[in-house]
C-alpha cells in the first residue's frame, strides 16, 4: 500500500497533466481563431479596389518599313493601375514582362528633312490593357508622349564571301571552285552603315576527309554596325563538286618555238611524258590532243642557256597536271 508521501505525488502529476491539456487545447484554439481572423483580413485586404503605380519594361513593334530607329526611346513605362489587391500582387509579379507597343498605329511624319513619330501611349491603351489582362482600370501612363526618330534606308548588292575550310580524302579532288548561290545578297540599312560593307561572310565551317560532293547550308555573319540592317537572306546554298581522281598519262611531241628570224629550234628529246590526274568518269574522255607541250626560246634570253622548260598546255576540264618529264630539255638553234 502506497505512503500519503506517494499518494500526493500522483495527484500532483494528475493535475499537471490535465492543466497540460487545458492550456494545448486553448492554444490550438486561439491559433484557429487566429488564423481564420487573418484569412478573413486577406480576403477583405485584398479584393479591396486599390491603385498604385508600377514600371514595366516595354519594346516598340511594327517600325515604318524601309526605315531605321535612330534614336533610344524609354525602355520603361510607368503605369498608375487601379484594381483588386489581388491583381495588383499578380501585376508586380510580371512587371518584368516586355509590353509592346505597336508604332504602326502613328503616322511617320516629317521636318525640316527629319522623320519622326510621335507616339501616345494614353492612344495604345487597350492594347496595353489587354496584354495585362485584369480587372480594372489604367488611370495614367508615364510618359504621356515618346519621340521617335527615323533615317530613311537605302540598299546594295553585295558579294557574298565563303569561309570554309575543307579537306579531302586520298584521291579525290575537287572537280571546280566551290559554288554558292546567291553570289550576291541585298542589304538594307543607313547610307553611312552600308559605306563601310564590302562584302557580307558565311559563317566558319570546317569539313574534314571528303569523299563525296558536299551540298549544305551556310548560314551568313551579319556585320557589327551601330544600327540594325537588314539581309536579303539569311543563308545561302554551298556546292563543292567532289570525284574520285585516278592518275594517267601520255607522250605528246614537244613543239619547239623560237622568236629568233630565220632560226629553228631543236630540243632533245623532242617528245614530253605529261602525269595528269583526272576523275573515273572522264578516264576514257580523255585524249592526248587535249594537251600541248611547248618549248620556246627569244631572243631575250641568256645565250649561256643549256636548257629550256617545258611548258604544258592542257586544254581539257576536269583534269590536274601532277608533273612532266622531262621538265627541261636541251636545244639548238639551227639557221635556215
Amino acid at each position: 500500500m502506497d505512503s500519503p508521501k506517494i499518494l500526493r505525488k500522483k495527484k500532483n502529476r494528475r493535475i499537471l497533466v490535465q492543466i497540460r491539456k487545458t492550456i494545448r487545447t486553448k492554444l490550438f484554439v486561439y491559433f484557429l481563431c487566429f488564423c481564420f481572423s487573418f484569412g478573413v483580413w486577406i480576403l477583405i485586404t485584398f479584393s479591396q479596389q486599390k491603385t498604385e503605380t508600377i514600371a514595366f519594361n516595354i519594346q516598340y513593334i511594327n517600325h515604318p518599313e524601309h526605315y531605321t530607329l535612330l534614336n533610344d526611346p524609354p525602355k520603361e513605362m510607368f503605369l498608375t493601375i487601379q484594381t483588386s489587391g489581388y491583381d495588383l500582387q499578380r501585376l508586380k509579379q510580371q512587371k518584368s514582362e516586355i509590353l509592346s507597343l505597336n508604332i504602326s498605329r502613328s503616322s511617320l511624319q516629317n521636318n525640316s528633312n527629319q522623320n519622326f513619330i510621335i507616339l501616345r501611349p494614353i492612344d495604345l491603351k487597350s492594347e496595353i490593357f489587354s496584354q495585362l489582362n485584369f480587372e480594372g482600370n489604367i488611370q495614367q501612363i508615364t510618359p504621356d508622349s515618346i519621340l521617335l526618330i527615323y533615317a530613311k534606308n537605302f540598299s546594295k548588292e553585295v558579294p557574298v564571301t565563303l569561309n570554309i575550310q575543307y579537306q579531302l580524302q586520298p584521291q579525290f579532288w575537287l572537280t571546280q571552285e566551290p559554288l554558292i548561290a546567291p553570289k550576291t545578297i541585298a542589304v538594307e540599312g543607313i547610307r553611312s552603315e552600308l559605306d563601310s560593307i564590302a562584302e557580307i561572310k558565311t559563317q566558319l565551317k570546317n569539313f574534314q576527309w571528303l569523299s563525296d560532293t558536299l551540298q549544305t547550308t551556310l548560314h551568313l555573319e551579319k556585320p557589327i554596325t551601330d544600327h540594325p540592317i537588314h539581309l536579303s537572306t539569311d543563308s545561302v546554298e554551298l556546292m563543292i563538286p567532289i570525284e574520285q581522281f585516278t592518275e594517267k598519262t601520255f607522250t605528246i611531241p614537244i613543239q619547239a618555238i623560237s622568236s629568233k628570224p630565220h632560226y629553228k629550234l631543236k630540243t632533245f628529246p623532242d617528245n614530253a611524258t605529261v602525269y595528269f590526274l583526272v576523275s573515273l568518269n572522264q578516264f576514257n574522255h580523255i585524249s592526248d590532243t587535249m594537251f600541248e607541250a611547248h618549248v620556246i626560246y627569244n631572243d631575250s634570253m641568256s645565250k649561256e642557256l643549256s636548257m629550256l622548260p617545258v611548258e604544258i598546255i592542257n586544254h581539257s576540264t576536269g583534269t590536274k597536271v601532277t608533273k612532266t618529264i622531262p621538265e627541261k630539255v636541251e636545244f639548238i638553234l639551227i639557221q635556215q
